[in-house]
């Protein structure tokens, strides 16, 4: 008698033993309905030289029930023929153990079958096998399933299979997962890296940002780089530059007093346009020192009107590049930081759009470093703001003062 003529309710009775005991030749005739009356425990008994014979064409019989019971080896045997066969039913059903155990063949598996798996089930990837995953596969990786991934196993995907993510998948990331690209964050499709989330950003290492192309930072969004550490935000050297100007409004003071100084050179007049009051808080003297005479030459008068008196010493000679629009939103406490060269540098056309209650704010040193021009120009309605340490600091220059200023100065500034 053949094994083919036994009935589904005899199959069903087996023994694990005795299913453990047919031969190869045996396995290989069972037909679709008698693998369908097989139990997980049967399935797990089949064992992996003999799973290996099941007809690809019988292989569906088998049910979802059972196929959990499918052991790591017996999946590691089962043939590509077999494997493509699966229904996306069955593979529902696998257990970590057993994805685990299919190794390099997990290719076999169709797209649509992909889909099947679950992220309890995912999480149960090897790094071999996430290598291993073909780019049409990874192009139906859901949003529920990304969950499932280690950051491990997403730095083991193949360029073209990170490249192939969904918009779904992408906005499922977390900081964890994004942080552990390491180098392959470059192969993230620019056109779809605008959904990763803000706080999936927050994972972004300078080792994933220094890896991203121009083309993807010019895709990012004010909400994506509002979440950058300092360290990511470091990272992104002169590419900073791809930055859009209505992204680098995103940035926070915090964020911008991570700015490297190279990255301060490498600022856009664009950028530097948008810069606002709280953001240029965090700009230290020393990014102010690198900023290019075009980016000074565009700041906000409301920018600048947020600037201490340390961070203004940045500018030295380029403070020349101030335009005179913008520089009379300068407080008086920042100017009471003006170096001696910065004032000498200061042009005719800024000491005029200078007030009275700007002047005061100046040191005494700073008036004595002023200008032949600079102190010709100071108008009659400016010399309220000069008290008679100013007046004395101009020296042997106070013959400069036009003679309806000088005439505006009280007697106690001339000899106080």
């Amino acid at each position: 008698m053949s094994i083919t003529d036994l009935t589904t309710a005899q199959i069903a009775a087996l023994t694990t033993s005795e299913i453990a005991g047919l031969t190869s030749t045996n396995v290989s005739l069972l037909t679709t309905a008698q693998l369908g009356a097989l139990s997980s425990a049967q399935v797990a008994a089949i064992g992996s030289s003999n799973i290996a014979v099941i007809a690809s064409t019988s292989i569906s019989g088998l049910s979802s029930a059972a196929m959990a019971g499918l052991t790591s080896a017996e999946a590691g045997a089962l043939t590509t023929g077999e494997l493509t066969s699966l229904l996306t039913s069955q593979l529902a059903t696998l257990t970590t153990a057993a994805i685990a155990g299919l190794g390099t063949n997990i290719t076999a598996i169709g797209p649509a079958a992909l889909t099947a798996f679950t992220s309890s089930q995912l999480s149960g990837l090897t790094t071999l096998e996430a290598s291993s995953l073909a780019t049409a596969q990874a192009a139906v990786l859901t949003g529920s399933e990304m969950s499932g991934l280690s950051s491990a196993n997403l730095s083991n995907f193949s360029s073209s299979a990170l490249g192939a993510l969904s918009t779904g998948a992408l906005a499922a990331l977390n900081s964890v997962q994004l942080g552990g690209l390491g180098a392959n964050a470059a192969n993230l499709a620019s056109s779809n890296i605008s959904v990763i989330t803000s706080a999936a950003m927050a994972g972004m290492t300078s080792l994933e940002t220094t890896s991203l192309s121009t083309g993807q930072i010019s895709e990012l969004t004010s909400t994506q780089l509002a979440g950058l550490t300092t360290a990511g935000l470091s990272g992104l050297g002169a590419d900073i530059t791809a930055v859009t100007a209505a992204a680098f409004a995103g940035f926070t003071s915090a964020q911008l007093a991570g700015l490297t100084t190279l990255e301060a050179s490498d600022l856009t007049t664009a950028q530097a346009s948008v810069l606002s009051a709280a953001q240029i808080k965090g700009l230290t003297s020393a990014n102010i020192g690198e900023l290019s005479t075009a980016d000074i030459s565009v700041l906000s008068t409301a920018a600048l009107a947020a600037i201490s008196s340390t961070q203004i010493q940045g500018f030295g000679a380029n403070i020349s590049n101030l335009v005179t629009a913008s520089i009379s939103g300068i407080s008086s406490a920042a100017l009471a930081g003006l170096t001696t060269l910065e004032a000498s540098d200061l042009t005719s056309q800024q000491v005029t759009a200078l007030g009275s209650g700007q002047l005061a704010g100046l040191t005494s040193a700073a008036f004595a470093n002023l200008g032949t021009g600079e102190i010709t120009v100071l108008a009659t309605s400016q010399m309220a703001g000069l008290t008679s340490a100013d007046v004395s600091a101009l020296g042997a220059n106070i013959v400069d003062l036009a003679p309806t200023s000088f005439a505006a100065l009280s007697s106690a500034q001339l000899t106080g």
